[in-house]
Parts: C-alpha cells; sequence; structure tokens
C-alpha cells in the first residue's frame, strides 16, 4: 500500500491550493473531520465511493489522487455504475473470463463472485489490482472514465 502516503500528500497539497484547512475542507466537503485527518496522516484510505467524492470535489482523476498519474486531468468523468455491471462490461471489454480475472488479481472466487452479484463492492485495494491487472485507471475500472 505505498500509494498511502501518496495520497496523504496530494490531498494536503490540494486542499492547500483550496486556501483551507483540514477542518474546513471536512466541513466543506461533508466528510467527517477525523476521516480527514487520518487521511492526512496516511492512517487510512478511503473506499472506492470517498474516493470518488474526493475526486469528483477537486475535478480530478482517482488515479491522480492516488499518486498513479502526474497531470491532473480535469476531465468530464461519468457517473459509476453498479460494480457488478461494471465487471461484466471489464469482461466484455477484454474478452476474457470470471476465473481469469479472479485467479490473475489473486482475488478470493467467493469474494469476486459476491462483486457479480452486487452483494458486495470491492474495496481500494482489490479496484487497484484489478486496474494493474488490465493495465487501465483506476476511473476505467470502477467505469468513471470511457474506454
Amino acid at each position: 500500500m505505498s500509494f498511502i502516503n501518496d495520497f496523504a500528500e496530494i490531498l494536503d497539497d490540494l486542499i492547500a491550493q483550496r486556501k483551507m484547512n483540514a477542518q474546513d475542507f471536512a466541513k466543506d466537503s461533508r466528510i467527517q473531520p477525523s476521516s480527514v485527518s487520518e487521511y492526512l496522516r496516511a492512517l487510512r484510505i478511503p473506499t472506492v465511493a470517498r474516493l470518488v467524492q474526493l475526486a469528483d470535489y477537486f475535478g480530478c482523476s482517482t488515479d491522480y489522487l492516488l499518486g498513479f498519474e502526474e497531470q491532473r486531468n480535469g476531465d468530464n468523468y461519468c457517473t459509476c455504475p453498479p460494480f457488478n455491471k461494471q465487471l461484466e462490461f471489464l469482461k466484455k471489454h477484454y474478452k476474457c473470463t470470471n476465473s481469469y480475472i479472479y485467479k490473475g488479481c489473486g482475488i478470493p472466487k467467493t469474494r469476486y463472485y459476491d462483486w457479480l452479484k452486487g452483494e458486495h463492492v470491492p474495496s481500494l485495494e482489490n479496484v487497484i489490482k484489478l486496474a494493474q491487472f488490465f493495465n487501465c485507471t483506476i476511473d476505467f475500472v470502477i467505469g468513471r472514465a470511457k474506454a
């Protein structure tokens, strides 16, 4: 999870660019101050939903927030579809099977099928695994960016 320090630093920079402190940012973004504090101290990573909220707030990609992209792209992003629908899209887009994905990513089979059934959403760590496996952006994996 080497990205956690990059995330903390980038978030701190983005807050500073808005000439805000952590408390003002927490209030303005409607994120609990304790969560913001933990993000800034690299003690906690956001959920995928929270990461998207932050990226929307700052007008950047989720990949930029995590330090996987150097440029702060301000492209228009889509609303993320339910992850089970996006997973079906990824399978078709990359022309692969379920087993190819969960084995290739090292994701437990039962967890993967829970995602497909819409019973769970993946953790940020698993979304990153999927992005690395498919050699694409996190925004593409979650359906925020189109091909």
